[in-house]
């Protein structure tokens, strides 16, 4: 996949061939890099002083469109493998995109941060007490991680082959390969 920076009022794209940033041009100011794929492309756009501080967006046919967005301002989108898209809020409400309509996730805990990829469901790390948590199948799990129990974690990805990176509190990188039952510290 393409990997994508969005610095103040740029966007940049990697390319793999000449091994070198690209500029992006006619790319609206972002909060959020685009995260998804070619054809489901989503970011986080700035808004404007007269409206919302921040939209929900996605690529389609050469220009960003906004979103209705119906609770207060987005503040990330993670798009799944399945092409589900998702967002929480600045207040950590979750949201799912369906029908052309974001819909909240009704029972769904307050998060600081989501994740989703490698067909693996969504993750996100709740903003109580940094619980890892895994969605999947309609249902949400506590998924230990780390050396200790009750370790607290602050960043999630989940890369295309469905391994879970854990940032933890303290610094330290742990990975949840696919299909795994225990976490793995990543040392280097």
């Amino acid at each position: 996949g393409t990997v994508w920076v969005a610095g103040g009022s740029q966007l940049f794209r990697w390319n793999a061939a000449g091994q070198a940033w690209e500029t992006v041009t006619g790319a609206p100011a972002l909060i959020q890099s685009p995260v998804g794929t070619a054809s489901n492309r989503w970011a986080i756009t700035a808004g404007n002083p007269e409206g919302p501080l921040s939209q929900a967006a996605y690529y389609s046919s050469g220009s960003w469109q906004a979103t209705n967005w119906p609770g207060t301002e987005p503040q990330q989108v993670a798009v799944g493998q399945d092409g589900a898209v998702w967002a929480i809020g600045v207040s950590g409400d979750l949201y799912q995109y369906v029908n052309r309509q974001w819909q909240k996730v009704a029972g769904a805990p307050e998060f600081a941060t989501i994740a989703a990829g490698g067909g693996s469901g969504l993750w996100g790390i709740s903003n109580s007490g940094g619980q890892l948590l895994h969605h999947q199948s309609g249902n949400w799990e506590t998924v230990a991680f780390g050396a200790a129990s009750g370790m607290a974690a602050v960043c999630v990805s989940v890369g295309r082959d469905g391994t879970v990176w854990v940032v933890a509190k303290d610094g330290s990188s742990w990975k949840l390969p696919a299909g795994a039952a225990r976490s793995e510290e990543h040392t280097s």
